[in-house]
């Protein structure tokens, strides 16, 4: 009984938690993750690549928060899957400027292809967004 009890109060300081938009890595940290989108650096938006075509897709961004970037990684948050839905992201300390890349194929239908990609910290806290955006043509 004493079990199910201190379970159940968990589960509730949980839910409490998260309904009030408090984390724990909110409580344990003093700095904040944030990530300024500045330019494509390769394949600019609508890029026309043929079916199954491998590419790189690199990105301009400036870590603006407060946090360095140590063990974060992009995560694939929506859209067309064309490679692994996490990928590492090298340390970056705050204020500083750093090109992100990601291997990606094209998929093998014709067609207009999107996938939006966020930023993670350790804690599995996401921010900032890059889009990629292809047509596959043969």
């Amino acid at each position: 009984m004493r079990t199910w009890a201190s379970l159940i109060l968990a589960c509730l300081a949980i839910l409490l938690l998260a309904a009030c938009g408090g984390t724990s890595s909110a409580v344990s940290t003093d700095c904040t993750a944030s990530m300024e989108y500045i330019e494509d650096v390769t394949i600019p938006d609508n890029t026309v690549i043929k079916p199954g075509e491998k590419f790189v897709k690199t990105w301009r961004v400036k870590n603006d928060g407060t946090c360095p970037w140590d063990g974060y990684r992009l995560t694939l948050v929506q859209g067309d899957a064309m490679t692994d839905a996490n990928q590492p992201v090298p340390k970056v300390q705050p204020g500083e400027e750093v090109e992100l890349s990601i291997p990606m194929t094209a998929p093998a239908d014709a067609g207009s292809y999107a996938a939006s990609w966020q930023m993670e910290t350790r804690a599995a806290e996401g921010f900032g967004q890059l889009i990629v955006s292809i047509q596959v043509e043969p």
